[in-house]
């Protein structure tokens, strides 16, 4: 899943927060106790949502201030030395090792954080509110634009079984009939990313 941005390939990928979103934060405050070394235990709802994410050829990173710059207070060896306490940690509880990172790249679609809070574009306000069915298929299909689908046999619509383990990284649960809605109307508009922005507008404009 790429993204070609003047003409240099970008490729798409999720960030997953490691401490209190992927796994257990074991600590409260960062005191002597904090050891990088160690990793809470897997939340197991959101393994599960990596893994599907991964099955459906989605880059996952984990995105950590593990491995940012060393702060005052905190061991020599932390930053980009605890990768491969991280890497094993991933290697057991999902299955393979994931890329580790602290940076976000315009290769980036979404980012799941426990302190992280969604706004919507270009608008400033919080983006938690649940939108309207119609709405909702719009903002699904306008995704799918950006987003792989699986056409293995040929035929487009196909694309209605991957689409909710797909956009699932933006919080959405759809059933089988919504994610064929979004599968058509994507196709209705030709995948063209600005119609269907300008269709969306229309209905948010109601």
């Amino acid at each position: 899943m790429n993204v070609e941005t003047q003409n240099v390939i970008v490729p798409r990928w999720i960030g997953v927060d490691l401490d209190g979103t992927l796994a257990d934060r074991y600590w409260d405050h960062f005191d002597q106790e904090f050891d990088l070394t160690k990793i809470g235990a897997p939340i197991l709802p959101m393994v599960e949502r990596v893994k599907a994410w991964l099955i459906h050829g989605i880059e996952v990173r984990i995105f950590t201030a593990r491995v940012g710059p060393v702060m005052p207070g905190l061991p020599e060896w932390s930053g980009e030395r605890c990768i491969p306490f991280i890497e094993a940690w991933c290697e057991e509880h999902i299955g393979r090792k994931l890329p580790v990172t602290c940076v976000k790249d315009f290769g980036c679609i979404a980012i799941w954080d426990d302190i992280a809070h969604g706004v919507t574009p270009n608008n400033g306000t919080p983006c938690c509110q649940r939108f309207g069915e119609e709405e909702a298929i719009a903002r699904l299909a306008l995704a799918l634009t950006q987003m792989p689908h699986r056409d293995e046999d040929g035929d487009p619509h196909n694309a209605a079984q991957n689409a909710r383990g797909v956009l699932s990284c933006f919080g959405a649960v759809f059933t089988d009939r919504q994610a064929q809605e979004a599968v058509d109307l994507c196709l209705e508009f030709d995948r063209d990313n600005v119609k269907l922005r300008a269709h969306l507008g229309s209905l948010t404009e109601l």
